[in-house]
């Protein structure tokens, strides 16, 4: 007899006594990103969102699962809770997790300080860049 969603669930997360959240130990979404996944047939669902569909219940039309501990392995139904994908980016920015918010240099190793940054866009860079076209134009 083939086990439930609930049942295959339950038996992928392991607890962390540490910090109370409920580490997944089944297949990861993908290599690059942590949040676990688990099949439903041809699909492929979130594990997080799965915890708090199982646990809290169903999750609105547009609203996304969001994490309180930062973890993208917890499913801890305890650490999850609903938002907008507004909610999710303030969240991610407010923590200093946001992608570009982590870097400290531009690709060419510029430092990004009051002077050289402007939305984590690298001024001299871009200087650079329309020193380049200018010449480039200029040669037409």
């Amino acid at each position: 007899m083939a086990k439930t969603l609930a049942e295959r669930f339950n038996a992928k997360w392991v607890p962390d006594p540490n910090t109370g959240c409920w580490l997944w130990t089944g297949r990861p979404r993908s290599k690059k990103v942590r949040y676990g996944s688990i099949s439903l047939g041809e699909k492929e669902l979130l594990a997080h969102r799965v915890s708090y569909e199982l646990n809290i219940g169903s999750i609105p039309t547009g609203k996304h699962v969001l994490h309180r501990c930062d973890t993208p392995e917890c499913v801890s139904p305890g650490h999850l809770y609903l938002g907008t994908h507004a909610d999710n980016m303030r969240d991610c920015v407010t923590k200093k997790r946001h992608v570009k918010l982590k870097k400290d240099t531009c690709p060419q190793g510029h430092a990004f300080d009051k002077q050289n940054s402007r939305q984590r866009l690298c001024s001299i860079c871009n200087k650079i860049s329309w020193q380049k076209f200018e010449l480039t134009r200029a040669r037409r």
